[in-house]
């Protein structure tokens, strides 16, 4: 009789045991069947986002770039009580760019575009268009980096506190890769990226 209770106990010490490896917890099973579709989404979106900026990319190298004439006739006249202190425009056959700083005193505004037409423009332009398909927030001691939608503007705002500048990132038209550099108040920054007409560019 001893025996038998001793048979009997590890028998169904075994059955529990291979209960257990069978995946006795259905939620555990749904859990890694839900990572296994986030990842899978996650990767289809990654994969269709590559595919979106190589045929961006190739659609930019069939454009021509800006000529200096036509960055010109976009300039602004003025970015509100600051004097132009430094233009720079180059273009050439597969590359324009514009280099464009107000200041006075210690307050600045400083303009940097790079038209992505062009083999190299596009080369050049190209890590930005990751700027619209990024989701940053990231905050620190000495200032935040983040991503924000200003109208049709979707840009990276980073914010230096011991500079007090403001350094905002965007691709306009998924042409023209933009910095702006200022250490006005974060309102008149994006008060004046809104004046600029951007709209005009290369019309």
């Amino acid at each position: 009789m001893k025996n038998q209770f001793i048979l009997y106990g590890l028998f169904s010490l075994l059955i529990l045991t291979l209960g257990c490896k069978n995946g006795a917890n259905p939620s555990e099973g749904m859990e890694e069947a839900n990572t296994t579709k986030s990842q899978r989404v996650a990767s289809e979106e990654k994969e269709e986002s590559k595919s979106s900026w190589r045929e961006n990319v190739k659609r930019l190298e069939q454009k021509k770039p800006l000529s200096k004439k036509e960055f010109t006739a976009w300039l602004p006249s003025s970015i509100l009580n600051l004097k132009q202190d430094r233009l720079m425009i180059n273009a050439h056959e597969d590359l324009a760019t514009l280099n464009l700083n107000f200041v006075d005193g210690d307050t600045y505004f400083k303009i940097n575009i790079i038209d992505g037409a062009g083999i190299r423009g596009a080369k050049m332009s190209a890590p930005a268009y990751k700027i619209a398909s990024q989701n940053l927030d990231q905050e620190t001691s000495t200032g935040y980096l983040k991503t924000v939608q200003k109208n049709e503007f979707i840009a990276k705002e980073r914010y230096t506190k011991l500079t007090e500048e403001y350094n905002i990132q965007f691709f306009y038209n998924n042409r023209f890769f933009t910095t702006i550099r200022s250490n006005l108040d974060r309102e008149q920054v994006w008060d004046n990226i809104m004046d600029l007409n951007f709209e005009n560019l290369g019309k």
